[in-house]
């Protein structure tokens, strides 16, 4: 019996080199890995709004194995694993019907074998004032609010302030809702709670809309100063002061904020750093919210005036082509409907 248990014991070390390998040992065959490892995949990217493409990937299957790719409960595609018993990049579509919350990926090897399942989180963010740089006031992606329900809805929750939220109207991002107060403070809530995640206290009023773009808030204050917060705790990143209050409600396009000053200017900051990029005296206070579209600026301000800001020449767009200059790319394939 002690020589079987040495035997069993050798064996276990060489299973062991072969599999896992030691400081250099050889590794063992793909199949031998794919075999040991836990099937599971992973989402890129693992959010957003419905429509979106999510490029699934997985490992851990049986080599060369076809594996079936659902969401929820549909059948969305088919991939073939490698030798490694991986597949990567398989493009899925999040229909436009999805709702908001947590939705299923399954991936699961055919006939009935080993299967694997990651979250993918459907959101329809309202991240600025009017949703977006163009101020249409529209969500396209809002899929459960409807005429035919309206009606219903009902208080879920209220968070006092300690003041009047005046002209600050809400951004909400990723389950996180950010508005300003005249109590002086920016809020970060918890959006379907409404628990606070945390505050930070300007110089005076925050009649500003918050706007919140790849992980900061942007916000004015009545204290003349723009700030950049950031988004997850709320610690100041950048202040910029103007010469009077901001009431103007801040665009982020591109790297840069947009935003008016009652001190009569427009500016265009940068969103990083917060270095002033460049600024026009409009002739009076700029209390309305600066729009971006096709690379222009449009505000309005209390000399009366609309005003809009573009480069020097326009947009340099693409001449029309004539037909017979054009030379087809042979390394093409046909896609089939």
């Amino acid at each position: 019996m002690p020589a079987l248990s040495s035997r069993i014991r050798r064996l276990a070390a060489v299973a062991a080199v072969i599999i896992g390998g030691a400081g250099g040992a050889v590794a063992g065959p793909a199949w031998l890995a794919a075999a040991t490892t836990a099937p599971h995949v992973t989402l890129s990217p693992g959010s957003g709004p419905p429509t979106s493409a999510v490029r699934v990937s997985g490992a851990g299957f049986g080599a060369h194995k076809a594996v079936d790719i659902y969401l929820d409960t549909t059948d969305e595609a088919l991939a073939t694993t490698n030798a490694s018993g991986s597949f990567s990049n398989i493009t899925i579509t999040v229909p436009a019907s999805s709702v908001p919350g947590k939705h299923w990926v399954t991936a699961i090897q055919r006939p009935s074998g080993p299967s694997a399942q990651a979250a993918f989180t459907v959101r329809t963010n309202w991240s600025q004032f009017r949703y977006s740089g163009n101020h249409t006031g529209s969500n396209p992606y809002e899929n459960v609010l409807s005429p035919a329900n309206v009606a219903a809805l009902d208080q879920a929750w209220s968070y006092p302030t300690g003041a009047d939220l005046a002209y600050s109207s809400p951004a909400v991002v990723n389950g996180v809702l950010y508005a300003g107060s005249d109590s002086g403070n920016v809020y970060a809530l918890n959006a379907s709670t409404g628990a606070r995640l945390w505050s930070y206290a300007t110089g005076s009023q925050v009649d500003s809309s918050p706007a919140v773009a790849n992980g900061v808030a942007y916000v004015g204050s009545n204290d003349h100063n723009v700030y950049a917060l950031k988004a997850a705790t709320g610690a100041k990143l950048w202040s910029y002061t103007t010469g009077d209050v901001v009431l103007s409600s801040p665009v982020v396009a591109n790297g840069v904020v947009y935003i008016g000053s009652n001190d009569g200017n427009v500016y265009a900051l940068n969103a990083v750093t917060g270095a002033r990029l460049w600024s026009y005296p409009a002739g009076g206070g700029v209390d309305s919210s600066p729009t971006v579209v096709n690379g222009v600026v449009y505000v309005s301000s209390l000399d009366g005036n609309l005003h809009a800001f573009r480069l020097p020449g326009g947009l340099a767009t693409p001449a029309r082509p004539s037909p017979g200059n054009l030379h087809p790319n042979d390394s093409l394939r046909t896609q089939r409907p």
